[in-house]
């Protein structure tokens, strides 16, 4: 089954945003929202225990069902029309891969605990007992009655599905088919406007919520589900007690599966473990069945995270470091203590930061109350750098953007080249994200989300969209592309410019510029120089560093209930980025790869997995709180016994103690990626690992397999 749910955020819109022109913005999306409600197509397939599927079968009949847009509708969108902020022109940072994000429409989680214990009639009545506020502004009211508005279309989803369900069970023979029917049916005319009393219903509200919350975006991309086995344990007692058995709740757990990896493709995280409200062990059997419908499922989707800690059952986590998970990239294994610490560090109440969950790739959010842009901007770690060396200019092209940081061509030591760095970097950061924030607040003003404010703390007491000032908190990820590059640039210069004063800035900035051509000898000087990877304090030292200034400068500019969140999360851009990015001063030439999330550059990644545990365990990430995946590579081999996986949980639990937050693991050896280039018509589901999820191996062009299989090649030799 492949239903289509269209990914572009105005195609679907367009035509419709005419038709209530005259309303106040908030309302006319309110309705805009009412009618994609109306216009997908719902589904009950026939082996369906919940209602789930929805969208169209082909692109012709999406393509037919698109309102007519008028003549230059382009122009005509709210967004281009007067009264929204100019946004500044920021080419040249763009030119030089430095990416603030646009508006972010998705990266929202719900809080399913609050919406699963008071039903989607709890706020109803908070919007209308908020209504009656003597002392509100006729703005707030405007957007609380589009939020009232967008409330109904709950119910006309949940009874779309009901309708269909009573249909086909009145068409149906087999009375087993017949009572699995009127058990949609009685669960979609409840569910979620009422609380659910057992598991399958709450399944069912759960999941009637995600594809609201995805029409609502016109986007199903990281909608996440969070920490499930926690808010569902108290409806999988209750089916308990009522007789299910674990094979029916397993049964649930496998379509909830399939349907995520259609609907949430590699974008929508779950997790398992971690600990309660009163830190004490939180695994429970809904835990362990959640773990063996993944490793029957072995889909890219749903993201299975899982939450360790101090005191973890090693049952539990030998069921996860297993080579059914680690074969297709699965778990990705989050510290909670640390993640604990790092979400704390935003001045989030370290009781409150408890409660954290794990959106999509790596981000670490507050269900429910937090305005998440997941690509707040991928930060250009060594353009700065270039620009300290080479008198305030890049090492290619021009650079249009003024600068007050006065340019220097000389220093005495490293420490000058990276205060020089900071002044850099710093002024880079603020002309991003002015340009982000302006463009934010553009975009909420033009298309606000009144459904998503009513699922989002303060936005209901405060009457506004949650990216105009409506949500708790409100962060920015700040990708820091290229750090481990960067560091170990710094690492080369301060070696053979300051200590062992063999070269000089100008040679760096010539070699680089060549992209050493000519200069292969000085570029075998710095690939013999230390890296970060390899367990070199110094090297490490300087990634360190670097990474401490990012997050210095991100805690420097929090705004309001705004937040800059460093990450040094590349996803698979550590590929498709570093093509269009010149060489750097560490020895990377151009257009090659730069170092892979919280990895080491590729030409560092020769140490192994205990190496490169001890470096990332040096760098700071409490305070980089938007996510850092670390990727090891084990042998196959190692999974085979109970003593070979304790050994690897206790590497990861190592891991967590040193201070990571994240580590993700992958079997899978290069002979197997190379079969699967070779002869992609005979490996069609080979997943692997590339950031926080999984993907087809199949999906990536040529380049990128060539890049996962040399990479494979130099861990496995680290690993042996």
């Amino acid at each position: 089954m492949n239903y289509l749910h269209d990914l572009n955020i105005f195609r679907f819109r367009k035509g419709y945003v005419y038709e209530w022109d005259n309303l106040p913005v908030p309302m006319r999306e309110a309705k805009v929202f009412l009618k994609l409600i109306e216009a997908y197509p719902v589904h009950i397939e026939p082996d369906d225990l919940f209602a789930g599927w929805y969208g169209f079968k082909t692109e012709e009949e999406m393509t037919a069902a698109y309102p007519p847009e008028p003549e230059g509708a382009l122009e005509k969108l709210p967004h281009k029309q007067e009264g929204f902020p100019t946004l500044p022109d920021i080419g040249a940072l763009r030119a030089h891969g430095f990416h603030p994000g646009s508006y972010d429409t998705a990266h929202h989680e719900n809080d399913y605990r609050a919406i699963l214990s008071g039903g989607m009639n709890q706020y109803k009545t908070r919007i209308s007992e908020e209504l009656r506020n003597p002392e509100n502004s006729e703005e707030k009211n405007v957007f609380l009655e589009a939020m009232l508005e967008s409330l109904k279309g709950v119910e006309m989803l949940s009874y779309k599905f009901a309708e269909l369900a009573k249909t086909m069970a009145e068409q149906a023979e087999d009375a087993k088919d017949r009572e699995r029917l009127l058990r949609i049916e009685a669960a979609c005319r409840k569910v979620p406007m009422e609380p659910p009393e057992d598991f399958f219903e709450a399944v069912q509200a759960a999941y009637l919520v995600r594809i609201l919350t995805s029409i609502s975006y016109v986007c199903c991309v990281s909608v996440s589900f969070g920490n499930f086995d926690r808010y569902m344990y108290p409806y999988y007692l209750a089916s308990k007690e009522k007789g299910v058995s674990d094979d029916e709740i397993l049964a649930i757990l496998l379509q909830l599966y399939r349907i995520l990896d259609n609907y949430g493709g590699n974008d929508c995280a779950i997790s398992v473990g971690g600990v309660d409200e009163n830190d004490r062990d939180a695994t429970n059997e809904l835990s362990f069945l959640m773990i063996r419908a993944e490793k029957m499922s072995k889909l890219r989707s749903p993201l299975f995270t899982a939450r360790i800690h101090a005191g973890t059952p090693k049952e539990f986590l030998r069921e996860l470091v297993s080579r059914e998970l680690f074969e297709i990239g699965q778990p990705s294994f989050y510290s909670e203590e640390r993640c604990r610490e790092a979400v704390a560090s935003r001045g989030i109440a370290i009781e409150e930061a408890r409660n954290w969950n794990i959106s999509t790739c790596m981000n670490l959010v507050m269900a429910g109350q937090e305005a998440a842009h997941g690509w707040g901007c991928k930060v250009n770690t060594h353009l700065p750098l270039e620009l300290a060396l080479n008198g305030g200019q890049p090492l290619s092209g021009t650079f249009d953007l003024p600068l007050k940081t006065p340019p220097k061509r000389s220093y005495a030591d490293i420490d000058e080249v990276y205060d020089q760095y900071r002044s850099y970097l710093r002024e880079l950061l603020h002309y991003a994200m002015e340009w982000q924030h302006l463009e934010t607040k553009r975009m909420a003003q033009a298309y606000p989300n009144p459904f998503i404010a009513v699922l989002t703390e303060d936005c209901i007491s405060r009457g506004k969209d949650r990216w105009d000032g409506g949500a708790r908190y409100h962060n920015l990820v700040m990708e820091m592309m290229g750090f481990a590059n960067t560091a170990d640039a710094f690492t080369a210069i301060d070696a053979l410019v300051f200590e062992q004063k063999k070269y000089t800035p100008d040679d760096f900035i010539a070699a680089a510029q060549a992209d050493y051509v000519g200069y292969e000898d000085f570029r075998d000087q710095l690939l013999r120089c230390a890296k970060y990877g390899m367990n070199n304090e110094k090297a490490d030292g300087s990634a360190r560093r670097v990474l401490a200034i990012a997050s210095e400068l991100c805690e420097e500019m929090r705004a309001e209930n705004r937040r800059y969140l460093p990450s040094l999360h590349t996803l698979w851009d550590d590929v498709h980025w570093g093509r269009g990015i010149p060489a750097f001063f560490d020895g990377r030439r151009s257009g090659e790869p730069v170092n892979k999330n919280a990895g080491p550059a590729t030409l560092a990644r020769r140490a192994g997995p205990t190496a490169l545990v001890l470096s990332a365990g040096r760098l700071d990430q409490i305070r980089c709180s938007g996510g850092q995946a670390l990727d090891v590579h084990i042998g196959a081999r190692n999974l085979d016994t109970d003593a070979g996986r304790d050994k690897i949980g206790a590497f990861i639990k190592t891991y967590f103690a040193l201070g990571g937050l994240q580590i993700q693991v992958n079997a899978l050896s290069s002979e197997t990626l190379q079969k699967a280039y070779d002869h992609p018509e005979e490996y069609p589901d080979l997943l692997v690992r590339i950031g926080g999820h999984s993907r087809y191996f199949n999906e990536f062009d040529n380049d990128m397999k060539q890049k996962f299989i040399e990479r494979f090649k130099i861990e496995e030799g680290a690993d042996a």
